[in-house]
C-alpha cells in the first residue's frame, strides 16, 4: 500500500432507513446520508461536524456496516467493506474500533474491567495468557488508568473513567483507525479537557488515524488535521482545518464559525433561523437555501456540485465545498 494513498477511501456513501408511521400504511424511506466521500489517512484525524440529526452517526456507522449502506463503497486498505464477507468483515472492525457516545451503555455491568479489557485480546487472539496482564497494564497507564481499576464494575466508575476504559478495550485490539463518535459530549467541562489531550497523545504515539465526530467546533479544531462539515446528509465543505478556519467557504459553515467564537456559545446554538429539511421529505436544490443568507433563485432548484478551491493551505490538502456560490 502506498504510504501516501488513504487508508480508508469513502465514496458515494448512501444510507436510508425505513420507516412506516401508521400500521398499514406503506413504509418510507428517511435518508439519513447522502453521497458522502471523504478519505481517512493514517496518522491524521479528520474532524466530522454538524447539527444533531445531520447524518454523523449513521456515517460512522455504516463505515463499519453496523447498518448496510444502500449504495457507495468504502475501502479501507485494499479491499471494499462494503462487500466484504464475514470474516473479512471481523479482520477489519480488529483494525477500524469505535468509542461510542455513551461509554457506560457500551460496558457490560456483569464484566468486571479485567474481563472487559481481556476480551479483545481473547477474541482476536493476541499475545499469549501469560503476558495478557502486562499488555492489560500498559494500555492503562496510556490511558491514566492505574491497575486498581481491574476488579472493579463499572457502575463503581465516573463518567471519565468510563470512557478512558472504553479507549483502553480500543487500543487492545491494536488499531489503525478509530472511530470516536462524540466521545465526550457526556462529559463534564473539566473533564473534556483532560480526555482530548488524552485523545491527543494517544492518537500521536500510535500513529492511529481518527474520525472525530462532534457538534463542538471548538474541539474539532483544537483536534483535528482535516474537518468535514455535514448538514442534512450531506458533506457541504470538507478540506484542511486551517482552510476551514481561516477560508470557509459554504455560508453554513461560516455560520459555524461565527457561533463558536461568541462568548459563551462553545456549542452549534447560534444558528439561522428555519429548520433543516425533513429527512423523509428532502427538499430540491440546495438543501441549505431555506435558511442561507446568500440565497439564489437556482439554488432552490438546482442541487450544487462539489468545487475544488484553489485555497492554499499548510498541509496542501484539497479544500471542496458543495455550493453554487463557487460555481465555476
Amino acid at each position: 500500500m502506498n504510504p501516501d494513498s488513504p487508508l480508508m477511501r469513502i465514496r458515494e456513501l448512501t444510507v436510508s432507513y425505513a420507516v412506516r408511521r401508521f400500521p398499514g400504511f406503506s413504509q418510507e424511506r428517511l435518508q439519513a446520508v447522502r453521497g458522502v466521500s471523504l478519505d481517512l489517512h493514517s496518522g491524521r484525524v479528520f474532524g466530522l461536524v454538524g447539527e444533531s440529526g445531520c447524518g454523523k452517526t449513521s456515517l460512522a456507522r455504516a463505515i463499519i456496516r453496523l447498518v448496510k449502506p444502500d449504495s457507495g463503497s468504502v475501502h479501507y486498505r485494499d479491499f471494499d467493506l462494503s462487500h466484504a464477507d464475514a470474516s473479512r468483515l471481523r479482520q477489519a472492525r480488529r483494525e477500524i474500533q469505535y468509542l461510542f457516545q455513551d461509554p457506560l451503555a457500551s460496558l457490560s455491568p456483569r464484566r468486571s474491567i479485567w474481563q472487559t479489557l481481556l476480551e479483545p485480546l481473547l477474541h482476536y487472539r493476541i499475545g499469549n495468557p501469560a503476558g495478557h496482564r502486562a499488555r492489560v497494564e500498559q494500555v492503562l497507564e496510556q490511558v491514566d488508568l492505574l491497575a486498581d481499576i481491574l476488579p472493579r464494575y463499572p457502575h463503581e466508575l465516573s463518567g471519565g473513567q468510563h470512557q478512558r476504559v472504553a479507549l483502553a478495550r480500543a487500543l487492545l485490539a491494536e488499531p489503525s483507525l478509530i472511530i470516536a463518535d462524540e466521545p465526550m459530549s457526556s462529559l463534564d467541562v473539566s473533564v473534556q479537557a483532560r480526555m482530548l489531550t488524552l485523545l491527543r497523545t494517544v492518537q500521536k504515539e500510535n500513529g492511529l488515524a481518527f474520525l472525530f465526530i462532534s457538534h463542538n467546533l471548538a474541539v474539532v479544531q483544537q483536534l483535528a488535521t482535516e474537518v468535514g462539515v455535514m448538514y442534512a446528509g450531506e458533506l457541504v465543505e470538507c478540506g484542511p482545518v486551517d482552510a476551514l478556519l481561516h477560508n470557509p467557504a459554504h455560508p453554513y459553515t461560516r455560520t459555524l464559525l461565527d457561533a463558536v467564537c461568541k462568548p459563551g456559545n462553545a456549542e452549534l446554538s447560534a444558528l439561522p433561523a428555519g429548520t433543516p429539511p425533513s429527512a423523509l421529505h428532502p427538499i430540491s436544490g440546495c438543501p441549505f437555501h431555506n435558511r442561507c443568507p446568500h440565497v439564489m433563485e437556482h439554488c432552490k432548484i438546482t442541487h450544487p456540485h462539489d468545487n475544488f478551491l484553489a485555497t492554499a493551505t499548510a498541509t496542501g490538502g484539497k479544500h471542496i465545498v458543495r455550493c453554487h456560490l463557487w460555481n465555476s
